[in-house]
């Protein structure tokens, strides 16, 4: 029983032929040296569990993990196969599914129904939600209960579309997104967020996005640092996913005369009619509004 941390250390002793020091371990995931202790102790059980040798730990040199080729191979193999049933989910992490899932809802979902999406027991997720109203506050938006119907996520849907973005930056490295959504059969990240990911990706052309933010840079003469281009693939991507659930941002008329003037706006609009015409959407002025501040 691994955790989603456990799972990147070992990825990454696997991944590295050098010994890595529990300090730099600590470093990179934020916790303390006796945290990463208590890791290793789990990696080392699962390990034993599994018929492989235990971690090699050399005093003020690092650890290292002890496997031939095949061997590697055969724990790789079976770290790609760790899913819901057998994945230890920690509170947080059951937060973000429940929030990953609720984003991914035109309407209302019941309790039992969220229960079963994310495989755990309706005790634990009502005393999960209490979390995740906290996160949604946090975010500007509430969660939504009306009897006989569930729940829902309520609130400004320029709001909504932020905290999905935002909640993709605290689940996972953006960085790693694309690389998931193009090719998941060769990617492990973020074991208990893998099958979310391509949920919500599913059925959204991702390089037709990316050429059309290419064509954008050209019209507006401008090139995009690495960061940002990524970033607005996503952006778009969310706006896509939320239109097809029929889900429209509102924006001011003040506001978007003041779009209406830049250069930005010409290019949202020209955007607009390719995602029209390739995704099968409606985009109306608002959206085109929205999409010209991200653009900006």
């Amino acid at each position: 029983m691994l955790n989603e941390r456990c799972v990147q250390i070992v990825l990454n002793l696997a991944n590295n032929k050098n010994s890595i020091k529990i300090s730099e371990i600590a470093k990179e995931y934020n916790v303390s040296n006796r945290t990463v202790r208590y890791d290793l102790d789990s990696i080392d059980q699962y390990l034993e569990e599994n018929n492989l040798h235990k971690i090699g730990r050399k005093p003020n040199v690092g650890i290292i993990l002890i496997a031939n080729i095949e061997e590697k191979r055969k724990l790789l193999q079976r770290l790609k196969t760790i899913n819901e049933y057998n994945y230890v989910l920690s509170p947080d992490e059951r937060k973000n599914l429940i929030l990953s899932e609720l984003i991914q809802q035109s309407g209302y979902i019941t309790i039992n129904q969220l229960a079963d999406e994310i495989m755990v027991s309706r005790g634990t997720l009502i005393r999960d939600l209490s979390n995740v109203r906290q996160w949604l506050e946090d975010n500007a938006l509430e969660l939504k209960s009306v009897s006989k119907h569930g729940i829902r996520i309520a609130g400004d849907e320029k709001n909504l579309r932020q905290a999905a973005m935002d909640l993709l930056r605290e689940t996972i490295d953006i960085n790693k997104v694309l690389d998931f959504i193009e090719f998941p059969k060769n990617k492990i990240i973020n074991v208990y967020m893998g099958h979310q990911l391509e949920k919500f990706f599913n059925g959204l052309d991702i390089g037709f996005i990316e050429n059309s933010l290419k064509i954008a840079e050209s019209e507006l003469q401008s090139v995009f640092s690495d960061d940002a281009f990524i970033a607005l693939i996503i952006q778009i991507a969310i706006s896509i996913k939320r239109i097809k659930l029929s889900k429209e941002v509102e924006i001011t008329n003040s506001e978007l005369n003041s779009l209406a003037i830049t250069k930005e706006f010409v290019t949202a609009s020209n955007l607009a009619k390719m995602f029209e015409e390739h995704f099968e959407i409606d985009m109306s002025i608002y959206e085109i509004g929205y999409l010209a501040l991200n653009l900006l």
